[in-house]
């Protein structure tokens, strides 16, 4: 007879945390020191370049919401490879990148109106939100169909709850209307399809274009990077591989544990080139008199990382898993 307790820790050759914790700590707890090193530096770069920047929507949405997300995603990210949850920090790569690549876009060329497009992207998504809160609207109806299946019902949405969503309604359409913002929400008017708006950087190519992330990786010269790290990502992020959990030699099947080592060097050190290529974009474009004391400070801090290449073997044991 099984037994299962409230109590019941994991099953070691699924899970086993203090192990994963301790190989960590005892061979890569340098590199994962060097990467929040440069998430600290990063956190007061952002300080200073906005106070010499212009502080307009532009550099509101480079520095506060993309700049500020890559620190966060990398500072995700090496966490998760101390606990040796590696698969997870992959993830957080993927969103680093994708968050470094919009931010090279946008300073790249026409800064100011791709700036305005992200913004009223978002502004656009919170009007969605907030109309899906009040009773007969066509959001609200749509949004009802859509998480009927959810176990146990919502019931029914508090009179101050709708009140608010009405006046965040208002508030944003209002905005919206302001003649800096109304030629770019139009755009996206003319661009939905059915339901749903296109991504914020499709309303800044002409129409009729496919545009993709990748269009915008060509742009910035980042395939290589697309390449190794949004595509494997992918793998992770919509389960459509099966080499991370289970290996098959002959008749005998190899199981992973939820945290082998096994992409760590790889993962680790592509965290690393990519927070240091978002913190030399900051730079040359906030800070461009600092580029001496950046370099210094990379030479001093966190070359070695940059020369060293880690990598995990693993032995295996025969175990019968009943």
């Amino acid at each position: 007879m099984t037994v299962i307790s409230a109590e019941m820790g994991a099953h070691p050759v699924v899970l086993d945390r203090p192990e994963a914790y301790s190989h960590v700590a005892d061979n890569f707890s340098e590199p994962i020191e060097t990467i929040e090193s440069m998430v600290n530096y990063g956190t007061h770069l952002l300080m200073r370049s906005w106070v010499s920047s212009k502080r307009e929507l532009k550099d509101t949405v480079v520095l506060w919401v993309l700049y500020k997300q890559c620190l966060g995603l990398a500072d995700a990210a090496s966490e998760m490879i101390r606990a040796g949850c590696i698969d997870p920090s992959a993830l957080q790569l993927r969103a680093l990148f994708e968050a470094s690549v919009y931010l090279d876009w946008i300073l790249r060329h026409d800064s100011k109106r791709r700036a305005k497009a992200y913004y009223v992207a978002n502004l656009r998504r919170r009007l969605t939100w907030a109309r899906r809160v009040i009773p007969g609207t066509l959001e609200n109806r749509r949004f009802a169909v859509d998480v009927k299946d959810l176990n146990g019902p919502l019931g029914q949405t508090p009179q101050e709850i709708i009140d608010g969503a009405q006046e965040e309604v208002d508030a944003v359409e209002k905005f919206l209307k302001r003649p800096s913002l109304r030629q770019m929400n139009k755009a996206f008017d003319r661009r939905k399809r059915g339901r749903f708006d296109p991504s914020w950087y499709k309303c800044v190519f002409p129409k009729g274009k496919r545009i993709t992330l990748f269009t915008l990786c060509k742009q910035v010269r980042r395939v290589s990077e697309y390449r190794l790290i949004y595509d494997s990502g992918s793998e992770v992020m919509h389960s459509s591989t099966y080499q991370s959990h289970v290996a098959f030699e002959g008749k005998t099947i190899r199981i992973k544990s939820l945290r082998s080592l096994d992409d760590l060097g790889r993962v680790l050190q592509l965290v690393f080139s990519e927070l240091l290529h978002v913190l030399s974009t900051i730079h040359s474009n906030y800070r461009p008199e600092e580029a001496a004391q950046f370099a210094d400070h990379y030479k001093s801090n966190w070359r070695k990382m940059n020369l060293t290449q880690y990598s995990v073997d693993y032995s295996y044991t025969e175990k019968v898993v009943e």
